[in-house]
């Protein structure tokens, strides 16, 4: 996909585990080359970005800054993120639950 300056990006995290859960986005950053920038920090978004919680998913959606177009032949852009998932007892909820830590950097082109 080509991105334009003034697209959004949309990114979509998701569990197909009945026992998981996304409890929050701890950290999104996009990076060019040199150039980077951080979209969301402890679950918050910038003002040019949001998260939206649907159940087993999270769409985070956010616009490219305009530096990220500067050049004629601009390298690629790589999302890295992290987020919380809590591990869950379906058949008995209870208030006990336990988080782990998952990072991933994507290369978007």
């Amino acid at each position: 996909t080509i991105l334009l300056q003034g697209d959004n990006v949309n990114i979509c995290v998701f569990t197909e585990m009945i026992d998981i859960e996304i409890s929050r986005i701890e950290m999104l950053s996009f990076t060019q080359g040199a150039r980077s920038i951080l979209v969301v920090t402890e679950n918050t978004a910038d003002a040019l970005s949001s998260i939206i919680f649907f159940g087993k998913m999270v769409v985070i959606r956010s616009q490219l800054r305009s530096f990220f177009f500067e050049s004629p032949q601009p390298e690629n852009l790589i999302a890295d993120g992290r987020v919380i998932i809590s591990f869950t007892n379906e058949t008995n909820p209870s208030p006990t639950r336990r988080n782990l830590r998952v990072e991933t950097s994507r290369l978007m082109q």
